[in-house]
Order: C-alpha cells, then structure tokens, then sequence
C-alpha cells in the first residue's frame, strides 16, 4: 500500500502530547480526570445525604436529652425546695 499524506498519522495531536505510541494524549487525560471528579461527586452526595440525616437525628436525641434534663431538674428543685421527697413523685423521673 502506497502511503499519501491522508493515510499517515500524526506523530503528535493537536496539542502536541503523542511522543510515542500507547501514550495517553491530552484529550485522554481530561477525560480520565473528568471521570474521576465525577466519581467524587457523586461520592459527595451520598455521603452529604448520609451524613445529613444522621445529624438531624442527633439534633432530635439531643432535643430530647434536653427536655428530659429540664424535667429532672424541675422535679429535684421542687423536692429541695419543699423539703419532702415522696417516691410518688420520683416515679415519674424515669
């Protein structure tokens, strides 16, 4: 087969990154690291959407805790206050 001008490859890309053969060239390259940061994007999400539940079920235990520390506290201030502590009213501590 007579090679013509049409028929020879480029030695380099447009970019000038082909040196030798198997070589990844420019356009390889952006798309490798284009598919990683989409990877990690999506990593990204899962891991936000995970982290961002367990949070607001932190922040409803936390509300929780809270509440019933103010109760605990209001019951024990009570008891010191009036100077009788009665087990009718320490049942409902727990």
């Amino acid at each position: 087969m007579v090679q013509t001008a049409r028929s020879e490859r480029p030695k380099t890309d447009e970019k000038g990154d082909r040196s030798e053969f198997g070589s990844m060239g420019a356009n390889d390259k952006d798309r490798n690291v284009t598919g990683v940061a989409r990877l990690l994007d999506i990593a990204g999400v899962v891991v936000s959407r995970c982290c961002s539940a367990k949070a607001a079920k932190h922040k409803a235990v936390f509300v929780l805790a809270s509440a019933k520390l103010n109760t605990v506290h209001s019951h024990i201030s009570k008891a010191l206050e009036d100077c009788n502590i009665s087990d009718d009213k320490n049942t409902n501590l727990c």
